[in-house]
Formats: structure tokens, sequence, C-alpha cells
């Protein structure tokens, strides 16, 4: 089957290989000094938030989410799409 195959010049599309989409860490902008030292545990609420983001496929294209939770209750506190 393979010499058929081969014989009538037919081949298969490859598809290429996924590579995902980063952010250049290369550029000009300071880097924010990292002052919790990835100490999350807090004794009260509103000492300290972290920020998370994500992208959820729609039918339009990427929706992206993004989330402010509260470190100490782990409650968010503020999204927005």
């Amino acid at each position: 089957m393979a010499r058929l195959v081969s014989d009538a010049g037919i081949a298969s599309r490859r598809r290429r290989p996924f590579k995902p989409q980063t952010t250049d860490a290369k550029h000009w902008v300071t880097i924010a000094e990292n002052i919790m030292a990835r100490d999350f545990v807090r004794t009260a609420p509103d000492q300290a938030g972290v920020a998370d983001i994500t992208y959820v496929p729609i039918t339009e294209g990427w929706l992206h989410l993004a989330a402010l939770p509260d470190c100490h209750s782990r409650r968010v506190v503020g999204w927005s799409m």
C-alpha cells in the first residue's frame, strides 16, 4: 500500500507543531520587586491581593478574563472581561 501511495505521489498535509504565544520578556521596562516572597498567608483582609488572567474561547474569538482574589479570604474582590 505504501508503495502505491508513493508511486502516485500522494502525501499527507502535515500540521505545523503547536507553538504557544508568549509575551516578550526582553524589554526595557523594569521588573517589579518581589515584596511578597511567595508568602501568601495574611492575617487580615485587604492586606494583599494577587492577579490571574485566563483566556476563554468563544465563537467570536478569545475572551480575556482577569480576576483579583484577596489572599486572606480567598474571595474574588474584582474581575473584568
